[in-house]
């Protein structure tokens, strides 16, 4: 094959390739224009564990060159990096004009929209209106019924509704709104806004700070979305998941079936990384527990390595476009390394 022509296949390979992963990842957001209603992060990546580069000020509009949908956010590729889709960014500009002043209600400080004054918001842009309704002080003027508790159950919930603020719960803060989405997600929302020091998801007790909950929560709903062998099997093992203050590392109390692990309360939404940390680390950690189990002797190293080997075969299935892919090859270079390179161990 001539020279030019070689080069002019590869190209068009290379080309196909990125095309193919481009839409495997899918576009979310169908508009070209973005408008930030409050501050937002502009980050390196698309994960809200990746590095912020920035950050677009409230009333910026950002031209969108594409999208693709993350575990919890639909990200927006801008000039210079990723921003999340959330409520405080919108497809629409805000009205300019200014609505004659009208008498505003009390309200806590942290309150700024009218989804929580007098609205029943049940979609991004309903939260958005009201955020710019509020702006403009017209809550009482243009509101809609006024936001009352309800027990409407889950099954009749209507489309679009992804969180238990808006079928029965009072939230009036961002964590209680974070709080009201992970309970949804758990099928939690007759159980009130106030969940204990402890919880259950499925066999395993989840003992700590209710971001802790909403964390191990979020680890063994990806596995139980993308590898259900997997969840089954951390399930088949783990009797418990314990909180230790953060920095404090974490380990598995193989009699016990308790898997001890490390995390700071003061966040209140887990990262992807976070996520996909927490659900590697069970499937680990049960793999210890089985071995206990079993009354499996070998020495130390090598009951190291065989649950290393049961932490990478879980990656590409918890992380099929190989986001965290420079953590996987850590893993892989302690699987090929361990044996015979002391220094590697942390026991």
């Amino acid at each position: 094959m001539p020279r030019n022509a070689l080069i002019v296949g590869l190209f068009v390979a290379v080309f196909a390739l990125l095309a193919g992963h481009a839409a495997a990842q899918g576009s979310c957001y169908r508009y070209q224009v973005a408008y930030v209603s409050a501050p937002m992060n502009i980050r390196q990546s698309y994960s809200t564990g990746s590095q912020i580069v920035r950050k677009a000020a409230a009333g910026a509009s950002l031209t969108i060159s594409s999208s693709t949908q993350g575990e919890t956010y639909c990200w927006l590729n801008v000039s210079d990096g990723w921003m999340a889709w959330t409520t405080r960014v919108s497809a629409s500009a805000p009205a300019t004009t200014t609505a004659p002043s009208v008498d505003q209600p009390t309200q806590a400080p942290s309150i700024d929209n009218c989804c929580f004054v007098n609205r029943q918001c049940h979609t991004n842009q309903e939260w958005v209106s009201g955020y710019w309704a509020f702006q403009r002080n017209e809550c009482p003027a243009s509101g809609q019924t006024p936001q009352q508790t309800v027990s409407q159950p889950e099954s009749s919930t209507p489309a679009g509704v992804d969180n238990c603020c808006f079928i029965g719960w009072q939230c009036r803060t961002d964590r209680e709104y974070v709080r009201g989405y992970w309970a949804y997600k758990s099928n939690q929302c007759a159980a009130g806004p106030s969940p204990s020091r402890s919880d259950r998801a499925g066999n395993i007790k989840i003992e700590g700070s209710e971001s802790f909950q909403i964390w191990v929560k979020a680890g063994l709903d990806l596995l139980k979305r993308r590898a259900p062998q997997w969840y089954d099997y951390v399930q088949g093992a783990t009797r418990k998941l314990k909180e230790r203050p953060a920095e404090s590392g974490a380990f598995v109390d193989v009699a016990a079936a308790t898997h001890h692990t490390a995390w700071d309360a003061n966040i209140i939404y887990p990262s992807d990384l976070n996520i996909f940390t927490i659900a590697h680390e069970m499937v680990h950690e049960a793999c210890h527990i089985y071995q206990y189990r079993r009354g499996d002797s070998r020495e130390q190293v090598r009951l190291e390595k065989e649950c290393v080997e049961r932490t990478i075969e879980v990656y590409p299935l918890i992380d099929p476009h190989r986001r965290f892919a420079y953590r996987l090859k850590r893993w892989q270079n302690l699987a090929a390394n361990m044996l015979h390179d002391r220094s590697l161990w942390w026991w």
